[in-house]
């Protein structure tokens, strides 16, 4: 008893390892002898040691699951900003992908445009679509339904798909037929045909020209957004030869005062919205490439001047070169005069070539 008293707790436990082998007891024995009578477990504390339960203490695991959940879950975080990080990312390349088709497709768009109107445009592509053979049979009533049927042709057209757009163009004039009068390029007027010519204004069944009207109606709106700001001007649409120079008018009220109705029309004109039929609606309802629509236009205008004017008059318009390189349809005399010009110039630079030849 002397030598156990003079033991340290170090003494004890180095014991303790040495006689008794079960986990629990040996640790329940280092509880119970130590050297100091507080640092002694109680007697409900011994009871529900595992030695007594057969329970054994998880609570260093359980921190250590704690710990673990804690680092999961920021390991977690860390993938998900990852994950975050690489969805913008793709992202951001796919818009700069998309961006950069877009841009190539506008410019092929453009270039393929720009070839067609160098060489295929051999007929005038200015032109305005009017519901009257002269000016002289105007009907302001039918004038303005004329121009609010074109605007809602093209907004049916937007949510139409194949074969019902020609139902569409079908109504655009009731049956009756429209005028088309070819468009002075240099001088922005009307051309207004002689008394013997016999071909313009060429007159365009809305029974049986659907196809025509169909695919050059983006070239018949945009010319009736040219004029809003003739019509803007007052009086101006009467000096390009859209409306009479005169005021009289069929179904013209004798009371309204004699202008009355040329305001009406431009009013009409003016309050039309942008263009609701363009080459973009085409191709959605007619599932085509832009370009190659605009293609198939010019080409559809050529075949039909071809079989309405078959020896090309174009009521005395002349295809030129301006001075600025453009092509220009017109029968002014003095462009008419410059072209000549022109051509006269070239071919004095070619006989200078020729002479300087060996």
């Amino acid at each position: 008893m002397h030598k156990a008293a003079t033991w340290t707790d170090e003494k004890l436990r180095q014991r303790i390892d040495t006689f008794i082998v079960g986990e629990d007891a040996n640790d329940l024995v280092k509880r119970l002898l130590v050297v100091d009578p507080t640092e002694r477990w109680s007697a409900t504390a011994v009871l529900n040691h595992p030695y007594f339960t057969g329970i054994k203490d998880t609570s260093a695991l359980t921190d250590a699951m704690e710990e673990l959940v804690q680092n999961q879950a920021k390991v977690l975080s860390s993938l998900s900003e990852l994950h975050e990080g690489e969805i913008l990312r793709h992202e951001t390349q796919e818009k700069s992908v998309t961006e950069i088709n877009t841009a190539f497709l506008n410019l092929q768009n453009e270039v393929v445009s720009g070839l067609l109107e160098a060489f295929e445009v051999s007929v005038p592509t200015s032109f305005v679509v009017l519901p009257y053979q002269s000016l002289d049979d105007v009907n302001p009533a039918k004038f303005i339904s004329f121009l609010a049927n074109l605007w809602n042709t093209g907004k049916k057209l937007q949510t139409a798909k194949g074969s019902g757009v020609c139902a569409i163009v079908s109504h655009l004039s009731a049956g009756d037929p429209l005028y088309l009068y070819l468009i002075d390029e240099e001088t922005g007027k009307v051309v207004l045909p002689s008394a013997d010519d016999t071909i313009y204004p060429i007159a365009i069944s809305t029974r049986d020209d659907h196809s025509f009207l169909l695919m050059n109606l983006p070239f018949i709106q945009s010319t009736f957004k040219s004029l809003k700001k003739a019509a803007a001007a007052g009086r101006l649409l009467q000096r390009l030869h859209v409306l009479p120079s005169s005021t009289s008018a069929k179904e013209k009220k004798p009371e309204i005062a004699n202008n009355d109705w040329i305001k009406a029309v431009e009013r009409a004109i003016i309050d039309q919205s942008e263009p609701t039929a363009s080459f973009e609606v085409l191709h959605e309802a007619l599932d085509e490439p832009v370009a190659f629509v605009q293609g198939a236009a010019l080409r559809e205008l050529k075949q039909w001047f071809a079989k309405n004017d078959p020896t090309s008059s174009f009521a005395g318009l002349k295809r030129v070169i301006s001075n600025q390189g453009r092509v220009v349809w017109t029968a002014d005399a003095r462009f008419l005069a410059e072209e000549a010009t022109i051509q006269l110039t070239l071919e004095r630079i070619r006989e200078k070539f020729n002479q300087n030849e060996p």
